[in-house]
């Protein structure tokens, strides 16, 4: 006995004098649901070097503020702190690629060489491994902190900073707001390095080839 249904589905070939026999057949209709597209517009974005040339020169502040810090802006005015660290944090990632490529280290290099980080009352130690932790787990624990190697941290949003919210023993508390200072005012002592180092703006083009943005992605439309 064979394990199957009572109503089984089978098929039957004929076959008629060694040939195939077949007695009629169905057309099935199976027209497309969706609507054919009659016009397809792919909008191409201006290059972002001409973009942002202007008599002055290149205006790499207006680049980063439409790339990356816009959105960071977006967030927290709209009170999503935690989604605008996270883009903040991410957004530290793209400058460090940008000035030392991709290596290792270069996330807690940038924030030593251009951001005064202790403005903040933490480092860049405890700071690499809350971005480590918060962007992949959006938590603090990161494997450092739980062995106690670096303390964990945590944030508050206040106008000035307080100073019985720097720790708690086991905590260590920052103020995003003055964070988010402390690293626009590094990008504008990095953007100033480049007027120091003209060489740096080649490597830089071509890194920032690779990165995608919001303003430099091609757009399809396409109509009925």
């Amino acid at each position: 006995m064979y394990d199957v249904s009572q109503t089984p589905l089978f098929v039957v070939t004929f076959i008629v004098d060694g040939e195939i026999k077949i007695e009629g057949f169905d057309k099935l209709n199976a027209n497309p649901t969706v609507p054919f597209t009659h016009s397809l517009d792919e909008k191409i974005p201006i290059d972002y070097i001409d973009s942002h040339f202007t008599d002055k020169g290149f205006e790499m502040d207006r680049l980063l503020e439409d790339d990356f810090i816009k959105a960071i802006k977006i967030l927290f005015q709209n009170d999503c702190y935690v989604s605008a660290l996270k883009l903040l944090l991410s957004a530290i990632d793209t400058i460090a690629f940008l000035e030392y490529g991709d290596i290792p280290g270069n996330f807690k290099k940038w924030i030593n060489e251009y951001c005064e980080i202790e403005k903040v009352n933490i480092t860049s130690d405890e700071l690499w491994e809350f971005r480590n932790s918060l962007l992949h787990m959006t938590n603090a624990i990161s494997r450092k902190v739980k062995s106690k190697a670096v303390k964990k941290l945590n944030f508050y949003v206040s106008h000035f900073d307080i100073e019985e919210r720097k720790s708690d023993g086991e905590t260590k508390f920052f103020n995003l707001k003055t964070l988010i200072t402390i690293v626009t005012n590094g990008l504008e002592k990095w953007g100033l390095s480049f007027n120091e180092n003209r060489d740096k703006f080649s490597l830089f083009v071509e890194r920032y080839d690779q990165v995608i943005s919001d303003s430099r992605y091609g757009k399809m439309y396409y109509g009925k």
